[in-house]
Order: C-alpha cells, then sequence, then structure tokens
C-alpha cells in the first residue's frame, strides 16, 4: 500500500494566467494579496495579475519584496500584511521563494497560529485561506508540493513545513512566464527539477505513481534544459522544462528528496548559495555514493536523461550517469565547487553535522549516510 497526492486543480499552457479571474470569481473571493518578488515585480507580472483579479471584482495588494531563499522573518510579516488586509485569497507568482511564502502565508492569514509551532512535519491545524500559485520558473515545482522551506537567518539554517494544509488551492503553469527568466537562474533552476526529479526516483519512499513522474520528468529535462540554457526564447522548450518541474514536483512531494538535499541545504543556508546552485554542486558527488545501493535503477536514470547504455552492464550504466551530470552542469555553466562561495574545510565538521539532522530526508536516502561520509562528500564538493 501506498500513499499519493498533490494540487487538487492546475491549468497549464502558454497564457494559462489568463484564467485567474475565472478562478477568483468561482471562489467568491474579495480580497486579495499577490506575493511576489522584486524580479516579478520589474518585468510587469504582479501588477498584469493584480489586474486580472481586480477585474474579478476582487480587491488587490501588492507585496513585492520577497527575497531568495526568504526568511521566518519575511513569512511573519507578508502574513502580517494578509491579516491588515483581511485577506480572503494569496496568489503567489514567481520562484520558489514566493510560491512558498505565500503557502505559509495561506495558513498564518487564516488562523493565529504561530509560525514556530508549526514548523516540521504535520503540525499545521488546519487549512488557511485560499491560495493560488503562478510558478515563473521550472525548478522547484513547489506548486505541486505539501513543502514549504524557509531560512532561520539567526541560527544559518533552513526550517521545513510539511502538511497537506499547505497545498495551494490552484496551480497555474504559464511556460510564457518562463521566457523573462534570465539563463543563469534558468539553468539552476532546471538543475534543481533534475534534483528533485532523480532523488524522487531513487528514495527509499518511491512508489509506482512517483517513479511515472519522475520518469517522465528526467525524460524532457534531458530533452530540453540545455535548449532553454542556449535559447530563452524557445517557447516549446520553456513549455516542456515547466511541465517537467511540475512532475518532478508531484514525485518529490510524496517519494521525498534525499541527502543531495540535506547537504544543500545546509551549505545554502550557511553560505547564502541559491538552492538550484547548491544541488548541482553536490548532486554528482552523493550520485557516486548513492550507486551501490541499487546499480540498476541509477542506470535507469542514466538512459532516461538520453545517454545510451542498453544493454551495459548496470555498474557501467550508473557511472555513466555521473560523467552525464557532471557534463551537464558544466556544459550550462554552473559553479561545481562549494569553495566558489567561501566554504572553507574547517566548516565541514559542523555542516556535516546538521546535514545529519535532517533525519527525514537523510533516511529517505538509499545509501545510509554516516557523519564521516557526510564530511566525506562536503571535501569532493569543495
Amino acid at each position: 500500500m501506498y500513499f499519493y497526492q498533490t494540487t487538487p486543480k492546475m491549468w497549464f499552457g502558454p497564457g494559462a494566467l489568463n484564467v485567474l479571474p475565472v478562478e477568483v470569481s468561482k471562489a467568491s473571493c474579495s480580497k486579495c494579496l499577490v506575493v511576489v518578488g522584486p524580479n516579478v515585480k520589474r518585468v510587469g507580472y504582479a501588477e498584469r495579475a493584480a489586474q486580472l483579479i481586480e477585474s474579478a471584482g476582487a480587491k488587490c495588494e501588492i507585496v513585492s519584496d520577497v527575497e531568495p531563499e526568504p526568511s521566518l522573518d519575511t513569512a511573519e510579516r507578508v502574513a502580517g500584511r494578509a491579516k491588515r488586509l483581511d485577506a480572503d485569497l494569496v496568489v503567489g507568482i514567481g520562484g520558489g521563494s514566493s510560491l512558498d511564502i505565500a503557502k505559509v502565508v495561506s495558513v498564518l492569514a487564516g488562523s493565529d497560529v504561530a509560525l514556530e509551532s508549526i514548523l516540521g512535519i504535520d503540525n499545521v491545524p488546519g487549512p488557511g485561506i485560499r491560495c493560488i500559485l503562478v510558478p515563473t520558473t521550472a525548478g522547484t515545482g513547489t506548486e505541486m508540493t505539501p513543502v514549504a522551506v524557509l531560512v532561520d537567518r539567526v541560527n544559518g539554517v533552513k526550517k521545513v513545513i510539511t502538511s497537506t494544509y499547505i497545498y495551494p488551492d490552484v496551480a497555474i503553469l504559464d511556460s510564457e512566464l518562463t521566457l523573462s527568466l534570465p539563463a543563469n537562474p534558468t539553468a539552476y533552476s532546471g538543475v534543481d527539477a533534475l534534483t528533485h526529479a532523480l532523488e524522487a526516483y531513487t528514495a527509499k519512499r518511491r512508489n509506482p505513481m512517483t517513479d511515472i513522474c519522475a520518469a517522465e520528468a528526467l525524460r524532457l529535462i534531458g530533452e530540453n534544459l540545455r535548449s532553454v540554457c542556449e535559447n530563452g526564447d524557445d517557447l516549446q522548450a520553456r513549455d516542456r522544462m515547466l511541465f517537467a518541474s511540475m512532475l518532478a514536483g508531484k514525485a518529490f512531494g510524496n517519494a521525498g528528496v534525499t541527502a543531495v538535499h540535506a547537504l544543500a541545504h545546509v551549505a545554502g543556508a550557511r553560505f547564502d548559495i541559491p538552492h538550484g546552485i547548491a544541488n548541482a554542486i553536490m548532486l554528482p558527488h552523493v550520485v557516486e555514493f548513492n550507486i551501490e545501493a541499487d546499480p540498476a535503477r541509477f542506470m535507469g536514470v542514466t538512459g532516461l536523461l538520453g545517454v545510451e547504455v542498453e544493454g551495459k552492464d548496470p555498474d557501467y550504466g550508473a557511472r555513466k550517469l555521473i560523467k552525464a551530470i557532471r557534463e551537464l552542469i558544466s556544459g550550462i555553466g554552473l559553479p561545481v565547487r562549494l569553495s566558489e562561495f567561501g566554504v572553507e574545510e574547517k566548516d565541514i565538521p559542523g555542516m556535516a553535522a546538521s546535514a545529519l539532522e535532517d533525519v527525514q530526508v537523510m533516511s529517505n536516502n538509499p545509501r545510509e549516510v554516516s557523519l564521516e561520509d557526510a564530511q566525506k562528500l562536503y571535501r569532493k564538493a569543495l
């Protein structure tokens, strides 16, 4: 027996943002807070969404200063704004940062619950106000997951909220909104989606439904990630990457992630490394470590990414995956070393210990990770 759940309603395709008034009207919402980051505000998507929402008869306010890797303080501040508005709808538009803030704000604005009390797994007491998410990057897949990640800047760690109550009510995936994304965030967002799909496909808690989603995500990423990095105006490739990111979100939202994320979260929080880049740095090293747990499954990933391994020995095919990942990451111009962000040898023992504290994620890794293993993985990535 296995469990599978995801966002209950999704619109997908170029121009899909135009269904926003329909969803606002159906839900009879009257006051909406739109949550975005500065870049989404700059390209005009926040104002466009506000106009669509207001055309449905709802009052609308915009919060446009959500930072990358958003903090606990940001979540509380934006939730306070939603409460003052007496909002009955929150719309998050942007990358994972804005979408995660919108998910958390939905819960906080609908009750008097304290943020600290809902951190962790299944601590959200009930549903919040209505939430619609509109991704503008093909990477996090958070519009399909019961997870939100916030940074505790005081302690330099990432805090995760996991609850079925923070699924959005509706996801609107409009690939036209990803056309404005510059090459570098396009690249590391794409590797984030790759990591989600690969980890879900090899995780201990995988199941037949997550395998289907992860496998198709891997295939689409293998076919399209280089294309969107080389030609950001390729709408078809953008559309397929957005679809892949969504599928990867469905997969890891149920199967979970593994040691790549546990290690990347710590490095990202302590050294301000964008999440997709932290994943890109750690991914080949963790894959190399995990291969012996199930060479045939990792060989399957190699084939899904478009590398010919049919008829080969499973161990050989799995090893080809490491080479393919490294060539992909370097080929799209992403950093490959933690030292590029100021990480030093002296930082590794503390980072490794913190990564092992993420028991939920580490226990899902296909191979057990000891403290010594975690330190070795960080050193290889240094």
